[in-house]
């Protein structure tokens, strides 16, 4: 959850992200995502998630960068989850690079169940872009898996 007002503080330009929609029931932080230009995605609802994905496209094409937590949900950063499809999918529809970032340190200060923030660090790894217009179907496949095995590596290296 933290991980959100954190990136948009961080990276510059035009910068979205998508959100599940539950967010919006948190006090104070709901209120916030609920009026702001980030998108939310309905996933108990396949044809509307589908309309963020392409509201997310439609940004991307209009020059805006557009941030996914691929995992679709939060955990202790203690490991990293499987990945789900759809920001693979924007970034393939798109044809947009995607650049992997690590985030770690946001559980800490915020963990599951609380409203209070811990003071604490929080690191930032941006790592290369991937060019998705240069793979071929093979390539495209294991994107996910390649994405998610980068970031694991990356939160273990600063995890030292």
């Amino acid at each position: 959850m933290l991980d959100i007002p954190v990136l948009l503080g961080t990276l510059p330009g035009d910068v979205r992200i998508i959100y599940k929609r539950e967010l919006e029931k948190i006090p104070i932080f709901g209120y916030g995502l609920k009026r702001s230009n980030l998108i939310s995605i309905d996933r108990s609802d396949p044809r509307k998630a589908m309309k963020s994905l392409d509201e997310a496209i439609e940004k991307i094409q209009a020059g805006a960068s557009v941030i996914i937590f691929p995992e679709g949900t939060r955990d202790s950063g203690s490991e990293v989850g499987e990945f789900k499809r759809g920001g693979f999918l924007i970034a393939e529809k798109a044809l947009t690079p995607i650049i992997p970032i690590a985030v770690s340190g946001t559980y800490d200060l915020l963990p599951a169940g609380k409203l209070m923030l811990k003071p604490g660090k929080v690191k930032i790894s941006i790592m290369p872009e991937i060019d998705v217009k240069a793979m071929d179907r093979s390539e495209l496949k294991g994107l996910k898996e390649n994405v998610r095995d980068k970031i694991a590596e990356e939160l273990v290296k600063k995890s030292k």
